[in-house]
């Protein structure tokens, strides 16, 4: 009688720790779940950049006659840029400015010193401090002395955001919107 009093405690703690209850485990911090970003992939040749999304689609790419530390960890600058925003490989935004740095955190790219934008098939034009494009959103924002054309129409504001296929632009002053 004893022994199977013995062995039926023996004979669930070897069932357990066989399902793996009995051993330590290290403990996972417990993250709340977030949508992933999707990470941009990124290719440097020749004093190009080009970064790309998971899927190997282009989104940005640019050239600079200077790169200071570390542009793809968002820890460096490059300056006197040129770059591209693509939609679909081709061409949507072309730019220029002083200098760019880039957040992998958000996929954005800021475009800072006298930055002109143009949607070349579209005939938009901005003029404005800052640029910023987003990558994932396909999101742009232009701070500072904003100005915009079309054809023979110019408008000025402090801030103006839009998408890249320019569906939805709104350009404001001072908390007016035009």
């Amino acid at each position: 009688m004893k022994a199977n009093w013995r062995a039926k405690p023996l004979a669930a703690f070897s069932f357990f720790l066989l399902l793996g209850c009995g051993t330590p485990r290290e403990e996972s911090p417990r993250t709340e779940t977030k949508p992933q970003v999707r990470e941009a992939r990124v290719e440097v040749r020749g004093g190009r950049i080009h970064l790309a999304d998971s899927d190997g689609r282009r989104l940005w790419e640019a050239q600079a006659d200077s790169i200071e530390g570390d542009f793809l960890s968002g820890e460096g600058r490059m300056y006197k840029v040129k770059c591209t925003l693509l939609e679909a490989d081709k061409p949507a935004v072309t730019a220029e400015a002083g200098e760019a740095a880039y957040r992998p955190d958000g996929q954005e790219v800021m475009l800072r010193g006298d930055v002109k934008a143009e949607w070349p098939d579209e005939g938009v034009n901005i003029h404005a401090n800052q640029v910023t494009f987003n990558l994932e959103k396909r999101t742009i924002e232009a701070r500072g002395d904003v100005r915009l054309s079309h054809r023979e129409e110019h408008l000025q504001g402090s801030l103006l955001r839009t998408d890249v296929a320019l569906g939805s632009v709104e350009l404001t002053n001072s908390g007016e919107e035009r």
